[in-house]
C-alpha cells in the first residue's frame, strides 16, 4: 500500500487514528506513521507497543558511546588525518628531520621519498576499508542490541524512581502512579481522568532545578493531584527510556499530558525544559482548561452508555425473574402431577392387592370347607357301616334336609355303644353345612 497518497483518500477514522498515533510517538514524518499503522492493521495499540521495541533495539548505540567506543565520526576524522598526511607527508619521532617545527614560523615543507609514497599507497586504503566497515558492523550492531539496564520489570522501575526521588528530594511531591506506563494508561482512559507523564533525567541540571523548584511546590502538588493521574520514570531505567524514545522527547525536563479524544488517548501537550512553579501552573491550567471539555464529553458519553447498560441489565434481570417464575410454577404443576399420578397408581395397586388378598381368602376359606366336610362324611360313612356296633343308633329326628341326604334305614350297632350327644350335634352340623356347599 502507498503511502504517500494523500489523506483525503482515508476514512475518517483512520485520519483520526493516524494524528493521535503522530501525537504520542513524537514521529515528525507523516508517512512513517502512516506506514507503521498499515504495518500493524491501524491497530494503534500494537503500534505503539512496536515502537516500544523498536526503541529497545536502537538503544545500543547510546551504550557503546558511554564504554567509550568510537564512532563514525571518530573513524572519519582519522581518514581526514591520514589523507592529510598523505598529502603534507609523514612526521614521525622517527625521522627528526622532517619534525615540523612551530617556533619561528610556520612548519617547512618537506618533500615526501619513494618509500613514503609506497607506505602511504598501502597503509591509508587498507586502514579507512578496516574502519569503514568495523563503524559499519558496530552501526547494526546498535540495532540490535539497546543500552543495558538491569532486568526489572516496569513497576520496579517506576518504585526505584520514586524511592530515588524521595531520597533527594523529599515525600512532598505529586502522587506518582505505582505501575508501569501501560497500567497507568489503561487506568486513565478507564477512569475519564488526565494522564500527566514526568520524564526524568539524572544527568540534567535543568531536571534538578525544575524538581526543587516547581515540582515540589505545594500548589503545584495540590494541582497534580486533583486534576491528573500522575506518572513519573528516570531515562537511566528501562521504563523510562522507551517511553522517552516513544515520545520523542528532546529535552529534559519533560511533561507530557494525555487525555481521551474520541474514545482514543491522545497527548494534547506537553512541556519540556525548565519551569518555575509560577510558570508551570499557568501552563498546566491552560492544559487542563482547554480540554476539560473533551473529558467532559467523554464522561456524558460513558454516563449514557452506562445508563443503558443498567436499563438493559434490569429488562434482562426482569425478564429472568418472569422466566424463573413461569418455569418455577410449570414445575410445580409437573410435580403436582407426578404426585397425584403416583397416589393414583399406589391406589390402584392397593385395590388390585387387597382384590387378590380377598379372592385368595375365599378360596383358601372354600378349600378348608370342602376338606373339612370330605373328612367328616368319610368318618360319618365308617361309623353308620360299622358291624361292631352292639346297640342300635336312634334315627337322626326326619326333617327335610335328613330325609333328603340320609336313607330311610336303620342301622345295626353293637350292643352297648351309643354315640354321645355331642356326636350327634356335631354330625348335624356337618351334614347341613355339606348340603349348603353342595
Amino acid at each position: 500500500m502507498d503511502a504517500r497518497r494523500p489523506l483525503d483518500a482515508l476514512s475518517e477514522e483512520q485520519t483520526e487514528i493516524l494524528i493521535n498515533f503522530q501525537n504520542l510517538s513524537g514521529l515528525d514524518d507523516i508517512n512513517q506513521c502512516r506506514r507503521i499503522l498499515e504495518h500493524n492493521g491501524w491497530d494503534e495499540q500494537a503500534a505503539v507497543e512496536n515502537i516500544f521495541r523498536e526503541q529497545d533495539d536502537q538503544a545500543d548505540a547510546l551504550r557503546r558511546q558511554a564504554a567509550g567506543l568510537p564512532s563514525i565520526a571518530r573513524y572519519s576524522s582519522n581518514y581526514r588525518r591520514e589523507a592529510s598526511m598523505a598529502q603534507d607527508g609523514p612526521t614521525t619521532s622517527a625521522n627528526p628531520a622532517r619534525t615540523p617545527s612551530f617556533q619561528g614560523g610556520p612548519a617547512p615543507v618537506v618533500p615526501w621519498g619513494l618509500w613514503d609514497w609506497m607506505k602511504a599507497i598501502v597503509v591509508i586504503p587498507v586502514r579507512f576499508t578496516y574502519t569503514t566497515i568495523v563503524d559499519f558492523l558496530r552501526f547494526l550492531w546498535s540495532f540490535v542490541a539497546g543500552p543495558s539496564f538491569p532486568a526489572s520489570t516496569p513497576t520496579q522501575d517506576v518504585k526505584n524512581f520514586i524511592e530515588g526521588f524521595e531520597e533527594m528530594y523529599g515525600t512532598t511531591h505529586p502522587v506518582f502512579y505505582q505501575g508501569g506506563y501501560k497500567e497507568a494508561y489503561q487506568d486513565a482512559k478507564r477512569e475519564l481522568r488526565f494522564l500527566l507523564l514526568y520524564l526524568h533525567q539524572d544527568n540534567s541540571h535543568d531536571s534538578d532545578r525544575f524538581c526543587r523548584d516547581a515540582l515540589i511546590h505545594p500548589n503545584v502538588v495540590s494541582m497534580i493531584n486533583s486534576r491528573a493521574l500522575f506518572w513519573g520514570c528516570s531515562t537511566k531505567y528501562a521504563e523510562g527510556y522507551k517511553v522517552a524514545q516513544a515520545l520523542q522527547v528532546s529535552k529534559y525536563p519533560s511533561l507530557g499530558l494525555i487525555a481521551n479524544k474520541g474514545n482514543q488517548m491522545t497527548l494534547i501537550g506537553r512541556l519540556q525544559g525548565y519551569h518555575n512553579h509560577e510558570q508551570l501552573i499557568d501552563k498546566l491550567t491552560q492544559l487542563f482548561g482547554h480540554n476539560e471539555r473533551l473529558l467532559n464529553a467523554a464522561r456524558q458519553e460513558r454516563q449514557q452508555l452506562d445508563m443503558n447498560q443498567t436499563l438493559r441489565k434490569e429488562q434482562d434481570e426482569a425478564f429472568q425473574k418472569s422466566l424463573k417464575a413461569d418455569q418455577d410454577k410449570a414445575e410445580k404443576k409437573r410435580q403436582e402431577a407426578l404426585k397425584k399420578e403416583q397416589a393414583e397408581h399406589a391406589k390402584k395397586e392397593a385395590e388390585e392387592r387387597k382384590h387378590r388378598e380377598e379372592i385368595e381368602r375365599v378360596e383358601s376359606l372354600a378349600r378348608r370347607k370342602h376338606e373339612a366336610a370330605r373328612i367328616c362324611t368319610i368318618t360319618f360313612s365308617v361309623n353308620l357301616t360299622s358291624p361292631t356296633s352292639s346297640k342300635s343308633i336312634p334315627p337322626i329326628p326326619a326333617t327335610p334336609l335328613n330325609a333328603r341326604r340320609l336313607p330311610a334305614r336303620r342301622s345295626s350297632y353293637s350292643v352297648g355303644v351309643q354315640p354321645s350327644p355331642s356326636l350327634w350335634k356335631r354330625r348335624k352340623k356337618l351334614t347341613m353345612k355339606s348340603s349348603t356347599n353342595r
